[in-house]
């Protein structure tokens, strides 16, 4: 079994604000700005791409260091199936992870929508959750590249990642019965599945914006920094 304190670890890991840290660094207060998340999205939107990116790499750390741990200390990285309560256990690390960012109680229990904390969650649950999240991620980098809509990349990807699990197990069944399947990842599909939901329901606002038309797209705003540089009036210049 996992250790308790491991929980409290990944939900302490979880909820490092690492959005609203990196503004803070270059004097903005997020909150105040764009949709007021403190998700990389929001983050890339006002002060620029760099800044997003950085800060997606830290929330997907921040997901995926508590689980490598907790896998380690109980010895369940690279096993496959294994005893329903253990599965629960070790998964667990990763949801207090997702949950610590999306209520962060440094930020009054509010924080971004979990979809990099998320990623790095999952992919750490190696090898059961690895491929099915790795796929789930390719199909936001596609859907973003083509769409320019992170958040309809991160529903979309969010919705495959439970299928994608379910594929996964199949796959290794002999035979491929996906009865099987379902008793042998009984554990991880049912998380899969729940913080699928979990995730899509953190994004009904956009959902309504993407049906209304009224979602940004990526670029679609000049970044906070850039755009007060240039309103900034040119001195005058002496002689």
């Amino acid at each position: 079994m996992v250790a308790w304190w491991m929980y409290i670890l990944g939900f302490l890991a979880g909820s490092i604000p690492c959005g609203w840290l990196v503004a803070k660094s270059r004097g903005i207060e997020i909150r105040e700005h764009g949709s007021g998340n403190i998700g990389s999205t929001n983050v890339g939107r006002v002060l620029g791409r760099k800044w997003g990116m950085l800060c997606f790499a830290f929330d997907v750390l921040k997901g995926m260091a508590p689980v490598l741990v907790a896998g380690q200390l109980a010895q369940t990285l690279g096993d496959f199936a294994m005893a329903p309560t253990l599965a629960f256990s070790w998964l667990a690390v990763g949801v207090a992870a997702i949950i610590g960012h999306m209520f962060c109680p440094w930020l009054g229990f509010k924080g971004g929508k979990g979809v990099a904390t998320a990623l790095g969650a999952f992919l750490g649950f190696y090898p059961a959750l690895t491929f099915p999240m790795a796929g789930s991620f390719v199909i936001w980098l596609l859907l973003v590249w083509r769409t320019k809509y992170v958040s309809l990349g991160s529903v979309i990807g969010s919705a495959m990642f439970p299928v994608n699990a379910f594929i996964a197990f199949v796959l290794r069944e002999p035979g491929h019965d996906p009865l099987a399947a379902m008793r042998t990842g009984g554990p991880f599909l049912i998380v899969a599945l729940a913080m699928s939901i979990v995730v899509i329901w953190a994004h009904r606002a956009n959902i309504k914006r993407l049906r209304a038309g009224t979602e940004l797209k990526i670029g679609a705003t000049k970044p906070l920094i850039e755009a007060s540089s240039a309103a900034a009036p040119t001195p005058n210049r002496v002689g």
